[in-house]
């Protein structure tokens, strides 16, 4: 996903949070098996500003 810059990645994924749960459960389970998940994390509810700089840098 991110080999151009030394595998370094993240997602945003919005919805429900069960949504998001089962979306990145999936996405890691399928990143895990080829070993390349590290650490996965979801963050309900984001800081506006955490939010802001996420999205737009």
């Amino acid at each position: 996903m991110a080999f151009g810059i030394g595998g370094k990645c993240y997602m945003v994924v919005a919805g429900d949070v069960s949504d998001v749960n089962n979306a990145v459960t999936v996405a890691s389970e399928s990143a895990g098996e080829k070993g390349l998940l590290v650490y996965r994390s979801v963050i309900p509810r984001p800081h506006e500003a955490m939010w802001r700089q996420m999205v737009e840098g």
